[in-house]
């Protein structure tokens, strides 16, 4: 998963929660610059403030990383 797949997956359920950046910062005790970047696509959270995410964020760890499936359109019928 690129990095901006997580940016934008967390930044979505931050949006979903009604949280600012600064509240999601607060919230999980990371810095409103780590939360940025992270949002970004600058940096991945890792280890512990993956799990700060996730927590603060409602959802298991792993739906982070949960891509949509999108339909194959590339066949014909």
């Amino acid at each position: 998963m690129k990095n901006t797949d997580l940016a934008e997956k967390i930044k979505e359920l931050r949006n979903q929660a009604g949280l600012s950046q600064e509240l999601l910062a607060e919230k999980c005790q990371l810095s409103l610059r780590t939360v940025q970047r992270i949002e970004n696509g600058e940096s991945a959270p890792r280890g512990d403030s993956l799990n700060r995410l996730a927590g603060v964020l409602n959802v298991p760890v792993t739906e982070l990383f949960d891509q949509p499936e999108h339909e194959d359109k590339s066949y014909t019928a």
